[in-house]
């Protein structure tokens, strides 16, 4: 087993309906593929809650065998694993049809019972690396979407649409989110989930060689099981020293296991962090309000994504607090029509949970009936191809969510 990644040790979860079964991976030798193995008696329905509940592992094994609706309850389990987990059903029946449906559906094999210990190995190996087959495809294999969101304008309310949307996406759509604070000195997300900044965050950004998914663990505070939240506070007079290749480390790290990792991006273009970003989104919101100031920055920023030919169409635009200045404002059509782009979602302003909210730690989400809360959940629905209850304006970025989310994210993620 000398090929076995000595530095990795792989959680394996094996939830099995019957005696046999359970005997017969209690006899597997894991440790000579170092995996670390938890056994549970259990059908579909049972691993579901565990994993809503816990953190998913590397690999995952369910039986199928009670299900009367096998296809459904592997695309229920997707919903609540995170991405790149390795997927092995096991079932009574040795049908073609189930087999094709599963794999297409992402698993990585279909076992019929009694469980082929020759064939589960190999499918060990494969994970591993000792072998070079790899039969990786769809569902859990999906890597998680990177989001930015910026706002046009000091003030627009970037840090209360990233802490609520990461709430809602966890909470009410039990997606594994992360959020970054890229503004290391000035950052407020933490204050939303009333949190202590994290000391140990900013160091990530110095040693890209030494970042791996022990190190992020240690750095990062979770919200609820879902979220978990990055964001420190350097002091001013110490600017933070970042490296792109640790970025790029971090986010692969973050990527692989979260469904959506939302950047909260700053102003500040100085130190390169909000290009790098630019250059691997998916997708970046600009949030801005309808003044002069929001619709000249909006447009210098959309001149900058024209540089990036994955976001030259994937900016999505974002009215913020409307109607907070109603006789001051820039009507949307005016707005619209200077900017030559089009206004995707507008979110009212919210006089009485916002600044509460802030005040007390606890994100505005929480209250089902704030009009901010119902424009952020326009926000996660249209990020998970569902139908928004805001007629949005039909325009040319439409075909983004199409490409990016809608073809997969509402039946893989």
């Amino acid at each position: 087993m000398s090929n076995v990644d000595s530095m990795q040790t792989r959680k394996l979860w094996a939830f099995v309906t019957d005696k046999e079964s359970e005997i017969l991976l209690q006899a597997i030798s894991f440790k000579e593929y170092n995996i670390s193995p938890e056994i549970y008696i259990g059908d579909m329905n049972i691993a579901i809650k565990h994993i809503k509940e816990h953190h998913s592992p590397e690999i995952l094994i369910v039986d199928i065998s009670k299900s009367s609706m096998p296809i459904s309850d592997v695309a229920a389990l997707s919903e609540v694993c995170e991405p790149g987990i390795d997927v092995i059903v096991i079932g009574e029946r040795n049908d073609v049809s189930i087999f094709r449906d599963l794999v297409k559906a992402g698993v990585r094999d279909y076992l019929v019972k009694p469980l082929p210990v020759e064939y589960f190995l190999k499918d060990l190996e494969a994970i591993c690396g000792i072998t070079t087959t790899d039969s990786r495809s769809s569902a859990f294999y999906k890597s998680g979407r990177l989001i930015g969101i910026i706002g046009a304008s000091g003030g627009s309310g970037v840090s209360t649409i990233v802490s609520n949307l990461g709430l809602i996406l966890s909470e009410m759509y039990l997606k594994r989110t992360s959020i970054v604070d890229s503004d290391l000195q000035l950052g407020t997300i933490f204050q939303f989930f009333d949190m202590e900044p994290s000391s140990g965050f900013p160091q990530l950004f110095e040693a890209p060689d030494r970042i791996d998914q022990v190190l992020v663990d240690r750095y990062i505070n979770f919200h609820n099981p879902n979220l978990g939240v990055l964001s420190a506070q350097l002091g001013l007079p110490n600017p933070p020293q970042i490296k792109t290749e640790a970025v790029d480390s971090l986010l692969d790290i973050l990527t692989s296991h979260f469904h959506f990792t939302l950047v909260d991006l700053s102003r500040n273009f100085t130190n390169g962090l909000n290009f790098h970003i630019f250059e691997k989104a998916n997708l970046v919101f600009i949030v801005t309000e309808y003044s002069i100031t929001g619709l000249k920055d909006t447009k210098r920023i959309l001149e900058v994504l024209k540089a990036y030919p994955m976001l030259k169409h994937g900016a999505i635009i974002v009215a913020n607090k409307v109607g907070q200045y109603p006789e001051g404002e820039i009507s949307r059509a005016a707005f619209e029509e200077a900017l030559q782009v089009p206004v995707s979602f507008e979110i009212s302003f919210d006089k009485v949970y916002a600044m509460k909210a802030l005040t007390e730690g606890i994100p505005v989400a929480t209250h089902k009936s704030a009009p901010l809360s119902e424009g952020i959940d326009n926000l996660a629905h249209y990020l998970l191809g569902l139908p928004s209850a805001q007629k949005t304006t039909a325009n040319i970025f439409n075909f983004l969510k199409d490409k990016l989310f809608t073809s997969d994210s509402t039946k893989n993620d």
